[in-house]
């Protein structure tokens, strides 16, 4: 009779603990933790976190901003922007989550990470990563697990059309992409496609968008929005929670479709003063 073989595999979250100092805690009951992390190329990793006081209480983080900065630990160069996903600020549990796009950039190495809070009066202060008040935790790329992703087409801002520009303004309210070949196009089965946005200081909004049509021209009729979450056809750039925040770093979507075409679209806010510098985009 032929053995059986078993083999165990294990889902889990990768969650770390971090501290914000309050210096008007008596108690200095600083939590144990290891903030270190590994993470893989070509697949989704979203990374935990659980922000807590001095004296190991959960700390609210409703109407702050948080910002990760990702350094390469050899040469100290700054290589990835992220803004932080909140899961329930109200009780200190935020999220990251690095993208096969964003990590296909990425030497395999050793990478350094810090986290910014920008509080609801201007001022800012670091996350502490340990006991002895580290702000820098500590993670590793690796690769080799999974295959290598084909490359990405990239957009410039410079690549965008500026549109809708009505006087006595000279300033163009939207602009737009070419269109890009979709899944359907490329005659591929599982219609999955990938942005990543690149930005520097900017709000506003940006679109996906999506046509059947083989020669699809500019008109709006040709085309439909792509939803890039659970509720929105857009993604705001900035705003939250604060009207005057902005957004510098790489924001990135997935969506799945039989669509022929793809094009992108971004409108930025009235008051915007940054860039929309570069989108990936790969199917």
């Amino acid at each position: 009779m032929a053995g059986r073989n078993t083999v165990k595999l294990f889902s889990f979250p990768q969650v770390i603990h971090l501290t914000s100092i309050d210096h008007g805690i008596g108690n200095n009951n600083m939590p144990f933790g290891d903030s270190d992390f590994r993470i893989y190329r070509g697949a989704h990793n979203p990374i935990e976190f659980i922000v807590r006081d001095n004296d190991r209480k959960r700390v609210s983080l409703i109407g702050k901003c948080l910002t990760m900065t990702v350094i390469n630990f050899f040469s100290g160069t700054p290589v990835l922007q992220k803004q932080v996903e909140p899961i329930d600020p109200h009780k200190g549990h935020i999220r990251v989550t690095f993208t096969p796009l964003e990590l296909s950039d990425l030497e395999a190495s050793f990478y350094k990470y810090s986290i910014l809070v920008e509080n609801e009066d201007g001022t800012t202060n670091l996350l502490f990563t340990d006991r002895d008040h580290n702000a820098a935790g500590f993670f590793e790329l690796i690769e080799g697990v999974l295959p290598d992703l084909v490359e990405s087409i990239r957009l410039l801002g410079s690549d965008f059309t500026p549109v809708n520009i009505a006087p006595p303004t000279t300033t163009p309210t939207e602009f737009i992409s070419g269109a890009q070949p979709g899944d359907a196009l490329l005659c591929e089965s599982n219609g999955l496609h990938t942005i990543a946005v690149y930005t520097t200081d900017f709000a506003g909004k940006f679109f996906a968008e999506g046509s059947l049509e083989e020669n699809p021209m500019s008109d709006v009729n040709d085309w439909f929005q792509i939803k890039l979450n659970e509720f929105f056809t857009f993604h705001e750039f900035g705003n939250t929670p604060d009207p005057d925040c902005t957004f510098t770093g790489i924001e990135a979507f997935n969506f799945t479709g039989s669509i022929r075409w793809v094009r992108f679209r971004y409108i930025p806010d009235a008051d915007n003063k940054g860039t929309l510098d570069q989108v990936l985009y790969r199917n």
